[in-house]
């Protein structure tokens, strides 16, 4: 997404931007489609779901991909800090 590419913005800002950008793209499909009671109640109800599940998976994407940067960290580490052997022969 696009959203994420704005290296100026926080990720509080992307996360917040990509979140309004995706409730205003679903809302009314879900409201067409009949996916939510036709209702105040309904709709909070269908918003309120949509903020568990994206927050869900905004949680397990940010844990996922923190693990991984920390793997190559410590590879990175590893590699800087191991001294360099001359395999050449003189």
């Amino acid at each position: 997404s696009v959203v994420w590419e704005v290296d100026r913005w926080s990720l509080a800002g992307q996360t917040a931007a990509y979140f309004l950008i995706t409730l205003g793209s679903v809302l009314p499909v879900a409201y067409a489609a009949y996916w939510m009671e036709r209702s105040v109640a309904g709709v909070l109800g269908y918003v309120a779901i949509f903020c568990a599940i994206f927050a869900g998976i905004w949680i397990a994407q940010y844990l996922g991909w923190r693990a991984k940067i920390n793997r190559i960290n410590k590879r990175l580490t590893n590699k800087i800090s191991r001294p360099i052997i001359n395999s050449y022969k003189t």
